[in-house]
């Protein structure tokens, strides 16, 4: 697999003793979505990407899919308003302080996003 949810989707399998055979892979989501509503297979969208198009399918022991994102900005620069803005958007998402002595936003550590909150199993819509 060559995203890092598609590895996290492959471990999943791996230990679970079930080999994941993925024919074709993409790392554009309207593209993944428009494979899944025609019938050529599954992906785990984020919830986002859910529309009539698609359906959700519950997964029997909701295995804990997670990874962790973070954000890295260049200490010698200004970030603008915008980037700024981005910066306190993910962190207060996640949870977390941003700032230093001046003022100005920095990015946090690693933050462990739980992939169960935001992404969904998909199959062919109805």
């Amino acid at each position: 697999m060559s995203t890092y949810t598609g590895r996290i989707v492959a471990d999943l399998f791996a230990r679970r003793g079930l080999m994941l055979q993925a024919t074709m892979s993409t790392n554009y989501l309207e593209t993944i979505r428009m494979l899944v509503s025609i019938g050529l297979g599954w992906s785990a969208l984020p919830e986002t990407m859910i529309d009539g198009s698609v359906a959700r399918m519950e997964l029997v022991d909701d295995p804990a899919l997670a990874r962790d994102l973070g954000c890295i900005v260049h200490p010698g620069r200004t970030l603008s308003n915008v980037a700024r803005a981005f910066v306190k958007s993910l962190t207060d998402s996640a949870g977390v302080s941003v700032g230093n002595d001046d003022g100005e936003a920095r990015c946090p550590g690693p933050t462990h996003v739980d992939l169960a909150a935001d992404d969904a199993g998909t199959g062919p819509g109805p």
